[in-house]
């Protein structure tokens, strides 16, 4: 399999995503890509039931802290 280095600028407004959002999209990405086995292992959870919360779609609701 041959990687592909790709370079992405993020600008954030006055509101960033939070490490857990960030996290659970890494996650997402990751299982489309590598499989839910290999999420797991990155998230280091042992139970399949924690990973599955972090890769549940929520929908486009969020509340500002």
């Amino acid at each position: 399999m041959q990687l592909k280095v790709v370079s992405i600028r993020i600008l954030f407004n006055d509101n960033p995503p939070s490490f857990h959002e960030i996290r659970r999209l890494s996650g997402r990405l990751h299982e489309e890509q590598r499989g839910k086995d290999f999420a797991q292992k990155l998230f280091g959870h042992r139970s399949e039931k924690m990973t599955e919360k972090y890769l549940d779609v929520r929908e486009k609701v969020f509340t500002l802290v």
